[in-house]
């Protein structure tokens, strides 16, 4: 009867083993300890790669398809049980709408993921979203996670570039008057007033640890947006609020535009407080996140 030679959980990397003298007999007792040790490099080896890529590097500009760069080797399963390691040296274009199987709707997010196609590393485009760990698809360790995205009000791509963990939106102006969609627009304040805004309705992912917001502005206005959230004593002005980005100005026709940096210590939000003139305002867009 055949012996199951199980590894342990956590599983070690052996430095060396033992295996038979010459003229020892090649029983279980002589070569199992020395299987298990081979047998538990593997798996440490495996564990170590899980979720693995090279830096990712991902683009779109033309709103239907990306270019995805060489992922170095991409772990994977084949029906959730064998793994796969697939060298990947080169660059990729996809077309979203082929990988996805359809045309892509309007104003939704999209997650795009490697997978095994008959031997050939391929790509999967699909609204299901990545595990806890952003390696694979939530539950599926047949697709590993490759990068998401999301669509304006006209089913289009919204530019981008991600690189490693930081994502950037392309059009720098396109939440405000400078640009033509508004998709990425988080806030348009006409009128004095505060309000706490949840950005990870779309143009922000839940898991995101921080953004970079643009602005502009018009005329006169004054105030500021604070991330709520960060609760240490000596850092905060009180309620959880740290003031991220102010603003005070008074007769600027011309416009005035710049960008600030947020965290997100506990959610994926904002919460302004501006004082707006006569026929002023502010509009303040997502230029990117950092996942």
């Amino acid at each position: 009867m055949a012996t199951p030679i199980t590894p342990p959980t956590p599983s070690p990397i052996p430095a060396a083993t033992t295996g038979p003298a010459d003229g020892d007999l090649a029983n279980a007792a002589s070569v199992n300890v020395a299987f298990l040790d081979l047998m538990s490099g593997v798996l440490g080896l495996r564990i170590a790669s899980y979720g693995r890529r090279e830096r990712v590097s991902v683009a779109s500009f033309n709103g239907t398809s990306f270019t995805i760069g060489a992922l170095g080797t991409v772990l994977l399963t084949t029906a959730g049980t064998t793994w796969y390691a697939f060298p990947n040296s080169t660059a990729q274009t996809v077309v979203a709408a082929t990988a996805f199987g359809a045309a892509l709707g309007n104003s939704t997010r999209y997650y795009l993921y490697a997978y095994n196609n008959a031997g050939t590393l391929d790509f999967i485009v699909t609204t299901t979203p990545p595990n806890a760990s952003r390696t694979y698809e939530n539950g599926n360790t047949d697709r590993a996670f490759i990068t998401t995205f999301i669509t304006d009000s006209a089913g289009v791509i919204v530019p981008f570039t991600h690189i490693g963990n930081d994502y950037s939106y392309g059009p720098k102006t396109d939440f405000s008057v400078g640009g033509g969609s508004t998709i990425l627009r988080a806030a348009n304040v006409v009128a004095t007033g505060s309000a706490t805004v949840t950005l990870s309705t779309l143009i922000i992912p839940s898991w995101a640890l921080s953004a970079t917001m643009n602005y502009y502005a018009y005329d006169t206005v004054t105030g500021g947006v604070q991330e709520p959230g960060v609760t240490a004593v000596g850092y905060t002005p009180g309620a959880g609020l740290s003031k991220v980005f102010g603003i005070n100005i008074v007769g600027v026709t011309d416009g005035q535009e710049g960008s600030f940096q947020i965290a997100f210590p506990q959610s994926v939000a904002m919460l302004y407080t501006f004082t707006i003139g006569a026929g002023s305002y502010i509009q303040i867009g997502v230029g990117g996140f950092t996942m």
